[in-house]
């Protein structure tokens, strides 16, 4: 019954399918009479004969917001977190921002544009840059293990991500000095916590090594953490941002004792 659960659930969370096979792979599915992404279709994918169009939500703004102190706070308005279906017949809305792409373990990029930097993390480069020579010579590790490492731990961000909406909370700075927005990362999964299908997802997320917490009575996996608990990432602590430096910290150390991820 846990797998079950995990199962449906991470099938919810998996990007949208197209609606024909080759038509606008590129471009998030097939959404009605276009590509997900505003892309026409090709005049070999106008007859696909799709019905319905991806979760697209009402609101034209989007906007991040400091927490409050002691919680999680205010947050974007990304939405639900199933990628519910609509007709296409339905009002004409205006899709909220998305994880449109893994640049490595540690960042993505919304279909904005906007850059996300994840607070408190750090994780192996996946290319042989400056950086990684760094994180050779530190960890006694060979460079091209390095990058083996970094594309390992891109490829988990990415299944954990990409094409899903998410909530975006601050600590102490928005942004970076490369410009890039600071954030701890949480995919709502709209699921009460104490519901027998949350109680089913908590078991199954313990048993998976995913970090959760729970927010309003429902349960929100926390990525930044779950890098950490999974074995794909490193704590860094960049003052002021030292808001769960702690609980990174012990993270850290219980995926290092149970040779996780990178430390198998």
């Amino acid at each position: 019954m846990q797998f079950c659960i995990l199962f449906l659930f991470l099938l919810l969370i998996a990007p949208p399918l197209e609606a024909k096979q080759g038509c606008c792979s590129y471009h998030r599915g097939v959404c009605g009479s276009r590509c997900c992404d505003g892309t026409p279709l090709s005049p070999a994918c106008r007859g696909s004969g799709s019905s319905y169009s991806t979760s697209v939500e009402k609101s034209s703004s989007y906007s991040y917001s400091k927490p409050r102190s002691g919680g999680i706070g205010p947050t974007a308005p990304v939405g639900p977190f199933y990628p519910h279906l609509v007709p296409n017949d339905a009002p004409k809305y205006t899709r909220k921002p998305f994880v449109f792409k893994i640049i490595d373990g540690y960042t993505f990029k919304l279909s904005t544009g906007e850059i996300i930097r994840l607070i408190g993390i750090d994780t192996p480069e996946f290319s042989k840059n400056p950086k990684a020579v760094k994180y050779s010579q530190r960890s006694s590790s060979n460079l091209t293990k390095v990058t083996s490492m970094g594309k390992s731990t891109t490829m988990v961000l990415r299944t954990l991500l990409e094409g899903k909406q998410v909530r975006i909370e601050h600590d102490a700075e928005i942004k970076d000095k490369y410009g890039r927005t600071l954030g701890y990362v949480f995919i709502d999964t709209g699921i009460a916590a104490d519901s027998p299908e949350g109680t089913v997802l908590k078991k199954s997320f313990d048993m998976q090594n995913y970090s959760y917490v729970i927010r309003e009575g429902k349960i929100s996996v926390f990525v930044n953490t779950t890098m950490v608990n999974l074995g794909y990432a490193s704590p860094i602590t960049i003052p002021p941002n030292v808001k769960y430096a702690e609980l990174f910290k012990q993270l850290y150390a219980k995926s290092r004792k149970h040779n996780r991820g990178l430390w198998k």
